[in-house]
């Protein structure tokens, strides 16, 4: 069944490329997309392009990368998968950051919130303004970072609340 190849393929990518092993993450995620891309599937490979570009990053590709980032945003976006679509946004974020490139990855993290605002994707928004937080700090602007920071916390706070009610109820 190509569906359940295609997800095996993108499990094997996730699990190779948590263990440090970009290479072979790329090759089975690349056969992913394929069989994803042959079904019509967007959303697996909205999910799979978001995958492949994390294992790019990994190896060096750095434009390689921000393409399947692109290409992750693009395809979340056109089918609605917001979850998808803000996290593709907020690593966006995090890879111009780490790059220094701060008005681009202040504008990507910007996106994802207002993806996730837009859904009520409580946790990404409580990363996401984190992120802002952390980025605005770095860029030397104390005064958005405390804004985001103060921003993050009731959420974050709400969210710890609601796992520790529900580790309880278990």
């Amino acid at each position: 069944e190509p569906a359940g190849t295609a997800r095996a393929l993108h499990g094997l990518a996730i699990v190779y490329q948590s263990t440090g092993r970009p290479s072979p993450a790329i090759e089975h995620e690349n056969q992913a997309i394929a069989i994803w891309q042959e079904l019509g599937n967007v959303r697996g490979q909205s999910e799979s392009f978001l995958t492949l570009a994390s294992a790019q990053d990994s190896s060096g590709q750095a434009d390689a990368a921000r393409t399947s980032l692109e290409r992750a945003v693009q395809l979340a976006h056109s089918e609605g998968f917001s979850p998808i679509e803000a996290a593709a946004l907020s690593v966006t974020g995090v890879r111009h950051f780490r790059l220094g490139e701060y008005p681009e990855a202040a504008e990507s993290y910007k996106q994802a919130l207002a993806v996730a605002h837009e859904s009520n994707l409580k946790l990404q928004v409580a990363l996401v303004t984190s992120n802002l937080g952390a980025l605005y700090n770095q860029w030397g602007e104390p005064r958005e970072a405390l804004r985001y920071f103060e921003e993050a916390l009731p959420v974050r706070k709400a969210l710890a609340s609601q796992i520790g009610r529900a580790s309880c109820r278990e």
